[in-house]
């Protein structure tokens, strides 16, 4: 079984760059040890504030400003620190994509291929005289032709904490569409956040509308592919319709073009999730889920980008029923998925744990995509064989509450969650999920005392490594010294004043003045820790009020004080109006002084407890 962790980080006391806001239906971003997030609605208006979360530090913080002009608070909703120039208006519902490559801006510029410049605003235009930049041509492969561009390279979790600067990696975060919380249909705009230089030298710039936009926007999904240098939308809502059309940013040139597919496509959708897949030289776009405008959706789809063709995906029945993978047409595989099933949240199930310690936490059991409980309502087969046998993740600590609008951004084996709502409230806080967290180093095996204590009752009355014998009503009882003197500073000045010792080396002790079965009572508690069961109302021989006087003197004599307790608390059940002066003699005689104490009580209130 796996194991998976959540955890909360705690801020630091001086509290970073102050209260982080309250909102949802934002943007968080991963470069180099870094979360930018952007945009998301508060329950009162759109925010347009850049926030910072620093990995390293453990807190959020404030960018630079490298404009002198401007000082106002970080998390104001009129500027930004260290972000140059014009700034996005307040959105939500937005996509924020990172695009890398493995060449910077100055050096396209050094290169020919400076087509554009800033205006006084900070927006772009084309230089005057410049030829229009084309975009690169496609040969219908995996190669781009054209464009003096080399292939945009991800990033792997060996740099993905780097901070220090490249000069050959540039990286933007492309800020598309979303909800401005004015007029009839979703933004239409694309911003752009340099972060090549770190956080000491961002800057916003709104690229000019070339080639083809996808036009409004909001609740959809934006993926790069690093290996196109291209940012790929999937349309959501454009605020009156729902939509599925398929469209690709080059994110060197910033020409959009739409692309053509085959197959079929999703159902048109919005609030769906999507993710690129770049393997074996495959490059595969995944769709899932959403909102179609009536229902909740949890269907797969998978858009192969070398065929550019939506695949034909299956389910587990679907597929069983074929001998062997079948084939589309233009030799397009079929892609065989587990069947899709959710239930509760998001497929987890609550464990129910029974150990008191672990009350205040909140665990999860996930089962492939389906709950515990939809899988323990499946029949099962009489052949054990025969049956599915899902692999579990199992999730500890407290994970968040219940909310919509938040993110989770993947970092390396951490996915860190942030924001969100949950009905009125929004909600501000992080955790972070550790994927492949560190085993636990438990003390599962028992401590030498605690081995000691379940073994001893092994040796009761056993021949074996007995050293002492004791003699008693002419019947032999074996102990041990070292056991005994451990427990009994009678025992242990026994052994010391020296007693003869029997053929074998073995000591022999007589105890006058007991019965055999008290003796041996008394030895089994010492040996195993038990309580013996009293009853001092017994007519029986080896019980009853005699038997237990007996084990209180062998208690009081060996100096066994929890055992003493034991026979004090089962005689007062016998104390009367005529028992009570001979069990007071025998308290005082034995020092019980606990029985002495109740008989005292039972002595000034006889009056009234004989009514």
């Amino acid at each position: 079984m796996s194991t998976m962790r959540w955890s909360e980080p705690s801020l630091p006391e001086d509290g970073g760059i102050g209260t982080t806001p309250t909102i949802k239906n934002h943007s968080v971003t991963f470069y180099r040890g870094l979360l930018y997030c952007f945009g998301g609605y508060d329950g009162r208006r759109n925010n347009q504030t850049l926030l910072i979360y620093s990995l390293r530090e453990g807190k959020w913080i404030a960018p630079t400003d490298n404009n002198s002009s401007r000082h106002n608070d970080p998390l104001g909703n009129n500027s930004q620190f260290g972000a140059q120039y014009n700034v996005p208006p307040g959105r939500n519902g937005h996509t924020a994509t990172l695009a890398t490559s493995r060449r910077s801006r100055s050096s396209m510029r050094a290169r020919g291929n400076d087509n554009f410049d800033f205006n006084a605003d900070g927006n772009m235009q084309q230089q005057p005289g410049d030829v229009e930049p084309q975009p690169a041509e496609y040969d219908g492969g995996e190669n781009m032709q054209g464009g003096d561009v080399m292939p945009n390279m991800p990033l792997n979790e060996e740099n993905s904490m780097d901070t220090e600067d490249d000069d050959d990696e540039d990286a933007q975060i492309f800020i598309i569409g979303g909800w401005l919380g004015s007029g009839p249909l979703a933004a239409s705009d694309m911003w752009v956040l340099d972060i090549s230089g770190g956080i000491d030298r961002l800057r916003w710039f709104q690229p000019p509308v070339r080639g083809t936009p996808p036009g409004p926007c909001n609740m959809h999904s934006a993926d790069f592919i690093a290996s196109r240098g291209e940012v790929y939308v999937f349309r959501g809502g454009n605020g009156r319709e729902y939509l599925n059309d398929l469209h690709a940013l080059d994110t060197t040139t910033y020409v959009w073009r739409t692309v053509e597919t085959t197959g079929v496509a999703p159902q048109q959708r919005a609030n769906h999730s999507s993710a690129v897949l770049e393997w074996n030289g495959k490059t595969e776009l995944f769709v899932f889920g959403g909102w179609n405008g009536s229902e909740r959706l949890n269907d797969l789809h998978v858009f192969d980008r070398k065929e550019m063709a939506w695949l034909d995906v299956n389910d587990e029945e679907q597929q069983s029923s074929q001998s062997s993978p079948s084939r589309l047409g233009n030799n397009k595989e079929r892609h065989v998925f587990p069947s899709w099933g959710l239930s509760g949240q998001d497929g987890m199930m609550a464990v129910d744990r029974s150990n008191e310690e672990e009350r205040d936490r909140r665990d999860f059991m996930f089962t492939d995509w389906r709950s515990q409980e939809a899988t323990s309502q499946q029949p099962h087969s009489a052949n054990p064989n025969d049956e599915e046998i899902l692999p579990s993740v199992f999730v500890a600590g407290k994970p968040p509450g219940k909310r919509a609008g938040h993110t989770a951004t993947a970092v390396g084996r951490h996915i860190y969650v942030f924001g969100g709502s949950c009905g009125t409230d929004y909600l501000y806080d992080l955790f972070v999920l550790d994927t492949d967290p560190p085993p636990l180093m438990k003390l599962t095996e028992s401590s030498c005392p605690e081995l000691v204590s379940r073994r001893l009752k092994h040796f009761f009355n056993n021949e074996e490594f007995s050293d002492v014998t004791f003699l008693v009503e002419g019947r032999e009882v074996h102990g041990h010294k070292l056991i005994l003197s451990t427990v009994s500073d009678c025992f242990r000045a026994m052994f010391m004043a020296g007693f003869k010792e029997s053929g074998s080396g073995c000591t022999q002790i007589e105890i006058p003045n007991c019965t055999y079965s008290s003796f041996l009572t008394m030895m089994e508690y010492i040996y195993t820790g038990r309580a013996p069961e009293l009853d001092v109302f017994s007519s029986e021989a080896d019980s009853g009020m005699d038997f237990v006087i007996s084990l209180l003197e062998l208690a009081d004599q060996f100096f066994l004080y929890s055992l003493k307790q034991i026979c004090e608390k089962a005689m007062c059940e016998c104390v009367n109006s005529h028992s009570y002066p001979f069990l007071l003699q025998i308290a005082q005689k034995t020092n019980a002084s606990q029985l002495e104490s109740y008989c005292r009580y039972f002595e000034r209130n006889q009056n009234e407890m004989t009514l």
